[in-house]
């Protein structure tokens, strides 16, 4: 379970394009290739190095007017399932 505590970073392996509105990330591994909307974007430029996960929050909440539990609840989600995908490393701290 990742919790705010953890510490995320991108997995250096993979090969990512910024693009207009998206990021799109190529796993070179298995050849599959992920594509992240502007919110997606901003969370990937933030795990490039290590960081918490209530560092990640701290900065979605100064940049975006949304509600503390539902940017909680979505970071969440959306880092476990770049977890899932092997697209980061989580430590669990």
């Amino acid at each position: 379970m990742i919790t705010e505590s953890c510490v995320v970073q991108a997995e250096t392996s993979l090969v990512s394009s910024e693009l207009t509105d998206e990021t799109v990330i190529l796993n070179l591994a298995n050849g599959t290739y992920y594509s992240l909307d502007r919110l997606g974007t901003v969370i990937w430029e933030l795990v490039q190095y290590p960081t918490t996960v209530a560092d990640v929050y701290a900065e979605l909440m100064a940049r975006f007017d949304v509600e503390p539990e539902r940017c909680r609840a979505e970071l969440m989600d959306f880092l476990w399932n770049l977890e899932q995908n092997g697209l980061i490393h989580v430590t669990h701290g």
